[in-house]
């Protein structure tokens, strides 16, 4: 592989585990022991009695047994191996089969913080987590805003989502008739970068919508102006901010219809992730037709996703990364993005180095 490629974050960058990440919608959580795998790490999660969430590293650190397999009695959850009982802190409060042991025990315990209609994990070290690092999205939880939520579980690297969605000239054939139209891969964009996040701003006017679009803004065929602001905010967030101009508007209808696209992009493991999105919209609230609509939609977008990123997962499994890359203009917002993942994934690396 040449020196080029060396900085770029590819399938095989260490993950990135000092970050918050979506574990999962608040709304699955429960008093059931559920797991999941994040960054490599299987936890278990529930709702203790006062309704706050408890995380806990799902291996009991006497045998490796599953806790998630275990027992919640009340806030404390016993292993079923021998057992050793946990408060939701991870702190060992009985050991059946040796009383008399003082030794402190404890299962990991995960920052986490639930925060609308999502619970954010930290996988990381726990003395980096800052909560003030969660990023505010006010269109889940704020009046003037309706949204659809969903779940896929991508064969893949997060780092290939990421480029996914940062290179989105691939709806003119990938996504054709759903999201994409044909003039969309041929409009004038523009990348930036800002502090951290990365950018990329494409505008196509005088062009008619794909049926994603046309149906729940009731515009149909009519031509307008499709504004694009796609942003990399940090390895577990894309934000697209979608916008339709209508620059003739009928009477009692809006100029502008504006649409959020939410990726919560959480490394499952090293070679899949789990994709929590959500899509916001503040126009015909409580129209119960829309949200039918854009799930359907976007499920079947996010699916054609899901079947190419298996493809190319599969290819570069069996034959490696030696192929090369060949990068085109549209790959500039997925090529700063690749490189800001692969800085932090060495700093973080070398951080947990003996030498660092």
């Amino acid at each position: 592989m040449n020196e080029a490629a060396s900085i770029l974050a590819d399938r095989d960058t260490p993950l990135i585990r000092n970050c918050w990440y979506v574990m999962s919608f608040a709304a699955e959580a429960d008093r059931q022991l559920r797991s999941r795998k994040i960054a490599g790490i299987a936890v278990v999660y529930f709702r203790r009695l006062d309704g706050s969430i408890a995380v806990l590293r799902d291996r009991c650190p006497h045998r490796s047994f599953p806790l998630s397999k275990g027992v919640l009695d009340g806030d404390r959850l016993t292993c079923l191996y021998h057992g050793l009982t946990f408060d939701p802190d991870g702190l060992c409060v009985a050991k059946p089969t040796n009383p008399d042991n003082a030794a402190e025990i404890r299962a990991g315990r995960f920052p986490v913080v639930e925060r609308q209609g999502v619970i954010w994990i930290w996988p990381g070290d726990p003395a980096l987590a800052d909560e003030a690092e969660i990023p505010d999205l006010p269109w889940l939880d704020q009046p003037g805003w309706d949204h659809v939520s969903g779940y896929l579980n991508f064969p893949a690297n997060y780092v290939a989502l990421h480029e996914n969605l940062m290179d989105l000239s691939h709806f003119a054939f990938l996504h054709a008739g759903n999201i994409g139209t044909p003039e969309y891969a041929e409009a004038p964009f523009r990348v930036r970068v800002e502090g951290e996040r990365i950018n990329l701003r494409r505008v196509l006017e005088d062009s008619p919508l794909p049926s994603l679009l046309s149906v729940p803004t009731a515009l149909g065929s009519k031509r307008v102006t499709r504004e694009t602001d796609t942003w990399w905010m940090s390895p577990a967030l894309n934000l697209t901010h979608s916008n339709v101009h209508d620059n003739a508007p009928a009477a009692d209808h809006p100029g502008v219809y504006a649409f959020k696209v939410i990726h919560f992009i959480t490394p499952e493991t090293q070679y899949t992730t789990h994709n929590f999105w959500a899509v916001a919209r503040d126009f015909r609230l409580g129209d119960p037709a829309i949200p039918a609509h854009t799930h359907a939609s976007f499920k079947v977008a996010f699916e054609e996703d899901r079947e190419a990123l298996d493809w190319i997962e599969q290819r570069q499994r069996d034959e490696g990364l030696e192929f090369g890359e060949v990068h085109l203009s549209s790959d500039k917002g997925g090529i700063l993005m690749r490189r800001r993942m692969k800085k932090l994934a060495l700093a973080e690396s070398d951080s947990l180095s003996p030498t660092g």
